[in-house]
């Protein structure tokens, strides 16, 4: 109900408890607002100047969807000087009727800053996984090129009519082509 200037809970007075909106929140950088109509009756929005945002309305906008019993989500609003990105809900009465709004939002600032520092640490891992792939694939190349040379060597050997080839255990032990090469030559 409304008393005046007052908005209660039955008979707790929720506009001079209004402080304590700021414990729904905890240390995030939102704000919360409990709305009567259009006018903002609790909520941790402050003017400009600094004073609390109650007693002011939230746009014609705005006031229209909600009373209209849908939600309004928007990532382009400005309240009191600043971007937000917000959400309106409506406030029903006993009887399902929409009588104000409950807002809750976050400036622009604050959740661009959350995101570009998300972003940042993506690309971080993203580079260090395209690095270790970058060396895991160049220690791989080097493995393969070094068999592939002393299979060569061998097989030069042999061209050569050296029927006493002496190749390495771990040349012959290899389980792929190059293996199979240096085997097939070897026996």
């Amino acid at each position: 109900k409304v008393d005046g200037d007052d908005l209660y809970k039955g008979d707790y007075n929720i506009t001079d408890n209004s402080d304590k909106m700021k414990s729904f929140i905890g240390e995030l950088p939102a704000d919360v607002t409990l709305c009567y109509g259009k006018v903002r009756m609790a909520t941790t929005l402050k003017e400009i100047n600094g004073k609390s945002a109650i007693g002011t309305e939230i746009s014609d906008e705005v006031w229209n969807t909600v009373e209209n019993g849908k939600t309004y989500v928007t990532s382009d609003i400005k309240i009191n000087g600043k971007d937000y990105v917000a959400a309106y809900v409506p406030l029903y009465d006993s009887s399902d009727k929409v009588v104000g709004a409950v807002f809750a939002g976050e400036p622009l600032t604050e959740v661009n800053s959350f995101i570009y520092s998300k972003v940042m640490v993506f690309v971080g891992i993203t580079i260090v996984c395209l690095i270790i792939a970058f060396i895991t694939s160049i220690l791989a190349a080097k493995t393969i090129a070094s068999a592939i040379k002393e299979a060569e060597k061998q097989m030069y050997l042999l061209g050569e009519g050296n029927l006493t080839l002496d190749i390495p255990n771990k040349i012959i032990s290899r389980s792929d082509e190059i293996g199979d090469m240096v085997r097939a030559v070897s026996t």
